[in-house]
């Protein structure tokens, strides 16, 4: 009953972080069609930053309040300049913090590594980066449930992110759930695709080819037909 429990308890434990999430991603598209109708009007910008700010975009923010700044003639400093400055104090904290993981996780100090990661996501749910390394502090520290359960969260946030997919393929690859795995690098490669980012979609290519040359050995185990002969179309792109 106990791990019934445990596996019900995550979804529900955010479900109102998502409802406030889509919320402001609401609120931002109406802000920025109003903007385009009426690009002058300063109170739009700010705004918009706040929106931005509260969903943990603060380099938007930060690039908002300035654009707000710029159409207010400069007339009233307060309430522009510093809302720019805090904005950008966010941004470059959030930065600085996810530095500090990297470093504790070269370090072998998973347990640092951890601990600034909640502290981030406390201040900053929304946080992609700090979803991201939240998560690989988890997966290099052996817990594989909070590492899904981190990257889930963050998927909920932004399904078209293939650095989230591409991060979800190392989870699995640890896991050794080779099927998962490819179809996690498959999706990252489209998602990559789509935004153009034609560099990134190749790196998925090569990740998969070398999933291939690891796994063709197997290709005489029937249970792994499904995804090699997936791989094998892969491997002849």
């Amino acid at each position: 009953m106990v791990s019934l429990i445990v596996l019900i308890s995550p979804p529900a434990a955010f479900s109102s972080d998502i409802e406030e999430f889509n919320s402001l991603k609401k609120e931002i598209k109406e802000l920025k069609k109003a903007l385009e109708q009426d690009p002058d009007k300063a109170e739009l910008y700010y705004k918009l930053g706040m929106a931005y700010e509260n969903i943990g975009d603060y380099f938007n923010a930060y690039t908002v309040y300035n654009s707000g700044y710029r159409v207010n003639n400069f007339e009233d400093p307060e309430n522009h300049s510093e809302s720019s400055a805090r904005a950008f104090d966010k941004f470059e904290n959030t930065i600085a913090a996810a530095e500090k993981m990297v470093d504790y996780h070269r370090e072998g100090n998973l347990q640092k590594a951890i601990e600034i990661g909640i502290e981030a996501i406390k201040s900053h749910p929304y946080h992609e980066l700090s979803l991201i390394d939240l998560s690989e502090a988890y997966k290099l520290s052996g817990d594989h449930f909070l590492a899904h359960f981190y990257i889930e969260k963050a998927l909920m946030f932004y399904p078209e992110s293939g650095d989230l997919y591409l991060q979800l393929a190392g989870i699995y690859e640890g896991e050794g759930k080779i099927s998962e795995l490819i179809i996690a690098l498959e999706k990252a490669e489209a998602l990559y695709l789509k935004s153009k980012d034609l560099d990134a979609a190749e790196e998925m290519r090569k990740l998969l080819r070398r999933v291939y040359e690891k796994q063709r050995h197997r290709v005489g185990d029937k249970n792994d037909s499904r995804y090699l002969n997936r791989l094998i179309k892969v491997a002849n792109k």
